[in-house]
């Protein structure tokens, strides 16, 4: 918006004669000083005592002209009353312009015509009718040292009078037109700073209609240099409008280039590209989903001069996507499968039975005793699958009431310390509890069985051993309390990312794939959130974010804030 500003002031008719004034200041001197340049040409190139009292003149009128230029500057300096300033100086150009003239002989005078430029610059500094009062001025001037010096004049003065008059007509033609021309040039600046202050207010019209757009806006040129980068994309990427202007497109997003050439003919032609979907890295090294459009931006001519690139981030909207996608998956085995444990549940019952009986009779080898108790054993196993699985698909409703996760952090580690499946001198356990007491409502038991199962898995996700740590805090405006679990293990892929939460999914050996369908589960019953950032062979981080239980005091009982 600097340079809008710059070009309103410079129409302003208060900087116009500031401006006139510096000029007069600057080119007074310069013109004595050419004066006297020319004063000694001449000396040379005529005779001496033919210039002698010429040379003289412009000498004094020098340098009193280079004195009152240095009391103006000085003048200028402390004073902020430009009007006064200026009057100051056309009656001083008058003056000094009337002294030069009495020393070279009124009448034949060279520098008469010095008047028509002071009347010139009066035009430039006052109104018209105010140029009329100092011509009128001038010409009494000039009038009065024609009267002293009229009865020297020879006795045919005929030819006199007719320069004099010249003169008289030369002052006011002069006034008029340099009057006119000024007025015109006033009119002009004026119409000129009008349409500068709507061209100013169009644009900041359109800058402040494009900053509150709640999409990012790019703009770049054909070569995809960034042109503009609107607040909107500052939020979203985290770059300020001051980093990316002026860079290539590929130093923001390093793949949409391609896109753009590969659509570059549909483009050129007046077309715009659907959505685009990138993966984008933020300022703070965060990754993003971009939802991009392309449009060509042309110029009043029709021509087009580049592209404009609106975009959205789609990160929380895919998430979305995909937690409704697992949902519906979920659901639906989810029905499916009741039923079929159902009907496994009876004729397993009924094996069972039979095989008991048949263990019963005491003329079986041992062998055969060894084959019933497999038998019984893995029919066992596969009734606590079925309840597991039951439990998955109609899960209980949870019984809420006030919990530390503090405490149950203290719990989840013993029990991992003291597992005899766990060697302790092959992982380190580390605990970050929150300062503060990490207060929800939520079912203990069943937050119990989700720190338990997360834990479990990290552990199982760590072959080799590694690091373990499990730390808890309060988000900034305390309304929810985050869980993180890291390990550092053998981590995940994409696509076993999206499907961890699916029931028999488990990718460990001996595993059901119930364990993270189960905390899915239970945290979608608490209002809770779950998220996952993996990467294979770097170790896998849990997020669970639960709101937070927060003491009212209007009322008996204390209630906790829901997950926003």
């Amino acid at each position: 918006m600097e340079q809008p500003k710059q070009e309103l002031v410079r129409t302003d008719p208060l900087y116009r004669f500031k401006k006139h004034l510096i000029w007069l200041l600057i080119g007074r001197p310069c013109v004595v000083l050419t004066l006297l340049t020319t004063a000694y040409a001449l000396r040379h190139i005529v005779k001496p005592e033919a210039v002698e009292k010429l040379l003289e003149s412009v000498v004094w009128i020098t340098g009193a002209t280079l004195g009152v230029t240095l009391v103006y500057a000085l003048f200028s300096l402390f004073s902020k009353q430009t009007r006064l300033q200026a009057y100051v100086q056309m009656m001083g150009d008058i003056a000094l312009v009337t002294w030069l003239v009495h020393l070279t002989d009124a009448v034949r005078s060279p520098f008469i015509a010095l008047y028509l430029i002071v009347i010139f610059t009066i035009s430039c500094l006052t109104s018209k009718y105010g140029t009329y009062v100092l011509t009128l001025l001038i010409t009494a001037c000039y009038l009065g040292l024609v009267t002293q010096v009229y009865d020297r004049l020879p006795s045919d003065v005929s030819e006199h009078q007719t320069a004099i008059g010249f003169y008289v007509f030369a002052f006011f033609a002069v006034a008029f037109l340099s009057s006119q021309f000024n007025e015109q040039l006033s009119r002009t600046d004026a119409n000129l700073a009008l349409a500068n202050r709507k061209l100013n207010d169009i644009r900041a019209f359109s800058e402040r209609v494009i900053d509150s757009i709640s999409s990012g806006l790019v703009t770049i040129d054909l070569q995809h240099q960034i042109i503009s980068f609107n607040r909107a994309a500052e939020e979203i990427t985290g770059f300020q409008a001051s980093q990316v202007i002026g860079k290539h497109l590929n130093a923001l997003f390093p793949t949409i280039s391609d896109q753009l050439e590969a659509g570059k003919e549909i483009l050129l032609g007046g077309h715009g590209l659907s959505r685009l979907n990138l993966d984008c890295t933020t300022a703070e090294g965060r990754q993003i989903q971009l939802g991009f459009s392309i449009s060509p931006l042309t110029a009043v001519s029709g021509e087009i001069t580049g592209f404009v690139l609106p975009f959205q981030d789609l990160t929380d909207v895919m998430r979305l996507e995909r937690d409704v996608r697992r949902q519906d998956r979920l659901a639906a085995l989810g029905r499916v499968a009741a039923a079929i444990a159902h009907e496994i549940r009876n004729p397993l019952a009924s094996m069972r039975g039979a095989v008991q009986v048949l263990g019963s009779d005491s003329r079986l080898s041992d062998d055969d005793a060894q084959l019933m108790n497999i038998v019984l054993r893995e029919s066992d196993r596969i009734d606590r699958i079925i309840s597991d699985f039951l439990m998955y698909a109609r899960p209980r409703q949870p019984e809420k009431e006030v919990v530390d996760l503090n405490h149950l952090l203290e719990e989840t580690l013993t029990l991992l310390r003291y597992n005899s499946e766990i060697d302790s001198s092959k992982y380190q356990l580390l605990a970050e509890p929150c300062e503060t007491p990490a207060l929800t409502f939520a079912d203990p038991g069943q937050l119990r069985q989700v720190l338990w199962n997360l834990a479990r898995n990290a552990i199982k996700a760590m072959p080799d051993g590694g690091i373990f740590t499990i730390a808890i805090r309060r988000s900034h405006d305390g309304s929810l309390i985050q869980v993180d679990f890291a390990d550092t293990g053998i981590g995940m892929t994409e696509e076993q990312i999206e499907r961890i939460f699916e029931p028999f999914s488990s990718f460990s050996a001996g595993g059901t794939g119930l364990g993270m369908s189960v905390v899915y589960h239970i945290i979608n019953e608490h209002r809770g959130k779950i998220d996952i950032k993996s990467e294979s062979g770097r170790g896998t981080t849990i997020t669970l974010r639960l709101a937070a239980y927060i003491e009212t005091h209007t009322e008996e009982k204390a209630v906790s804030v829901a997950y926003a």
